[in-house]
This record gives C-alpha cells, structure tokens and sequence, in this order.
C-alpha cells in the first residue's frame, strides 16, 4: 500500500518508520534486516519515558522517483503479554478438569470395582467355624465371576471338612473317656490282690500311670476342642477375687505336702467380662502349673490388681522358651508329669476371653503375667 501514498514520508504509523534517502544514483533495494531494539514509551507521567523492547525489519524500497528506508516495529511485551494471559487462563482450567477427571474415574474405578472388594470383604471376615460358608454374588464381569466361584468352592471344602475334623476329634474324645474308666478301674482292682508279686506290682503301676496320662491327654484334647469351638456359656462381668480364692484354696492342701507357701494378694476387685467355668479352668491350670514346676520349700505369689494378675514361683529350673512355652505337648523338661497341654489350654482360654498373657523369668522366678480386658 505504500507505493500507493501520494507522500509516503507524511505516513504517520507507529509502527513504520520511513525515511527519505537523498543523493543521486540509480536506485536499489535491498533485503530486509531483522533486529531487536528498544523504543521509549511514554506512560503518561511527567518525565518518564519507559524503553520497551520491539522487534524490527528494516529494508530499502524504491516508492515512485524516490528511494526510502523502511523500518517496521512489532512490540515483542504484547506476545508475552499473550501467552502470560493465555496460560493464566488456561491453568484454572487444567486444575478444574484434572479434578473433574479425577472425581470421574474414582466412581468409575470403584462401580468396577464393587465385586472384588464385596469378595474381598466377604473371604477376610470368613472363619471356618461359621455354621455355613458365605455366599458371593454372581457378577457380569467374567474374571471376578471365576474368581467368586473359585472362592465358592474354596469356602465349602473348608467349612465342610472343618464341621468333620470338629466331629471327629468330639465322638473320639468321648468313646475314648469310657474304655480308658474302665481300664484304670481294672488296674486298680488289680492292685489291690495279694497274690502279685513286687516286679509284677512295679509294671501294674507303670501301666497305671500310663493309663492316667493317656486319660488327662485325652480330657485336654477334649476341653481344647471345646474352647475352640466355643461351646461355652457368654461372657459376662465376674468378680475374679471371689473364683481366685477358692481356687487357691483348693490348692493350699496339695502345696503343703511339698512345703511350698502360697501368697495371695488382692490389691483391686475387678469384674472384667469373662466365662466362669473357663476362668476356673485358667486359673487351676496356672496354678498347677506353678506347683509343678516348682521346688521344694519353694512359694507362689500372687498379685490382683485393677487389670492384671500376676503368678510368680521360685524355679527348679531356667527361663522356659517364650516361642515354645504355649505349644501343644511341649513339655518343660523330660521329668514333667504332665501331659504338655496345660499351658496351650490356658493360652486357648485367654485368646477366647480376650486375656493378654504374657511370660518372664526375673529373680529365678517363673512368672505368668494375665492382663484383662477394658472394662465398659
């Protein structure tokens, strides 16, 4: 449009600058010149002239009968100016979809997801002792399909062969009490003829002995399989200074005979919710515990506080095997009567009334430490 103006030096834009070239010569033109400059802007205050940085292309151009530079300014603040407005707009609305992306593929996830976790809720609260395995729903989707039918089958062998190890150890447990009453009965009649000699009175006694050991095995078996099955009555608030003290009572007489004193100390009455007959059965266990593994002219002390009961005995030997200590037939020692299971049926009862037992050896003393629940 320039070679168009009448008077191209009278143009008057901002952003083209044209400038007259005197002199004589054929006229030329020349390629255009890129550059950056700085140009004063005047910002409306008195005095003072703000230098902005502009790009130009300068060039030679004949206009008519007369040859002219030509200088054209873009101001490069605009172009950052626009991309610092356009990312400032965009950026609310990334964060704004991101959100919406996020809270969208949440319930997507979780829609897609129901099944699993619903499987996934139902087998982490399955317990083999329920009367009846769980159910799991029947789904479209056909990976968790095969997994809730494998799960399925899973759950009913378990239960199944579970509900017939339980009637089987119950119906042995029970024929087994009758022939083994029968059998002591003879041996003990048995002893009492005249007519045997020493040697053969030695094996009668040994047989007996034999006997009765199978006999209380068989009972332990039988009460763990009780407590496991929980064939006992509801938890329910008990004064346990009122159970302990008879307890210790009973035992008074049997720890005479081996010179060992018993000290009871009850600081507190607390009445945590437990089941008497297995507190009773708790408490004889640990006590007899304790005049077992004891010494002669040895004692047993025992502390009731608000939460905690303490059984403490002089030992005839060094710490037991904490890891070892609540297994089933771990006998403490190979000159031990007992049948192995007395301290596995007291750790049975105390995970069934939600007792904390503990074991230390302190003082060469055993010490058994029961730590009951809150009360509400």
């Amino acid at each position: 449009f320039l070679t168009q103006l009448e008077d191209p030096a009278a143009l008057k834009l901002p952003s083209i600058q044209l400038r007259l070239i005197e002199g004589t010569g054929s006229p030329t033109a020349s390629e255009p010149m890129f550059g950056d400059t700085l140009i004063g802007e005047d910002d409306g205050e008195e005095d003072e002239i703000e230098m902005a940085p502009y790009r130009q292309m300068q060039w030679r151009q004949q206009i008519g009968q007369a040859q002219y530079e030509i200088k054209v300014f873009k101001a490069m603040l605009e172009t950052e100016d626009a991309v610092e407005a356009i990312l400032l707009a965009m950026i609310p609305v990334v964060i704004v979809l991101s959100l919406l992306m996020g809270i969208l593929m949440r319930f997507i996830s979780k829609a897609l997801w129901k099944p699993f976790y619903t499987s996934l809720h139902d087998i982490g609260t399955f317990r083999p002792e329920m009367p009846h395995a769980p159910r799991f729903a029947h789904v479209h989707t056909l990976e968790f399909a095969q997994l809730n039918a494998s799960l399925q089958r899973m759950t009913d062998k378990v239960c199944q062969d579970y509900q017939n190890l339980k009637i089987f150890a119950e119906n042995a447990a029970h024929e087994l009490q009758t022939p083994l009453a029968i059998a002591q009965n003879k041996i003990e009649i048995l002893l009492q003829s005249t007519e045997i000699g020493p040697e053969e009175m030695g094996k009668i006694v040994a047989a007996l002995e034999a006997l009765q050991r199978i006999k209380r095995l068989n009972e332990g078996l039988l009460t763990l399989s009780k407590i496991e099955n929980q064939q006992f009555a509801p938890l329910q608030p008990l004064a346990i200074h009122h159970v302990l003290t008879r307890q210790v009572s009973d035992f008074e007489e049997l720890a005479a005979l081996r010179n060992i004193a018993i000290h009871l100390q009850i600081q507190a009455q607390p009445q945590p919710a437990l089941n008497h007959t297995l507190l009773e059965l708790l408490l004889s266990n640990l006590l007899s515990n304790a005049l077992r593994h004891n010494r002669v002219g040895g004692c047993i002390e025992i502390v009731l506080d608000a939460d905690t009961l303490t059984f403490a005995n002089t030992a005839n030997a060094m710490r037991l095997d904490p890891d070892k200590l609540f297994q089933r037939f771990q006998r403490q020692g190979s000159q031990s009567p007992g049948a192995g299971l007395g301290l596995a049926i007291a750790h049975e009862i105390c995970n069934t009334m939600r007792i904390q037992i503990s074991y230390d050896y302190q003082n060469e003393m055993h010490i058994f430490k029961l730590r009951f629940p809150l009360q509400n």
